[in-house]
């Protein structure tokens, strides 16, 4: 058996309240507990310099305090600068 785009589509449709309450719900749900130290998270992102050039920034987070343990702006996005 095999179910095509269409009816999924109407399906969704029909169901969009349900859809958008249990995506809300997902969301605005507290995260787990964790220990303190025991998962960190390092991410990447950019802030705008003016002139539409971005800076590559490095954060450091705590899972378990959801701390920021270090942010740090990077010269080059390369394996070598991150370690």
């Amino acid at each position: 058996m095999s179910i095509g785009k269409t009816y999924v589509a109407e399906v969704l449709k029909r169901s969009q309240e349900e859809v958008m309450k249990a995506r809300r719900q997902l969301r605005q749900r507290r995260p787990r507990a964790t220990e303190r130290n025991r998962i960190w998270a390092l991410d990447l992102t950019y802030a705008g310099q003016g002139g539409g050039q971005h800076l590559p920034l490095l954060g450091v987070l705590d899972h378990g305090t959801r701390a920021c343990l270090s942010l740090q702006a990077l010269e080059r996005k390369t394996t070598v600068a991150v370690l």
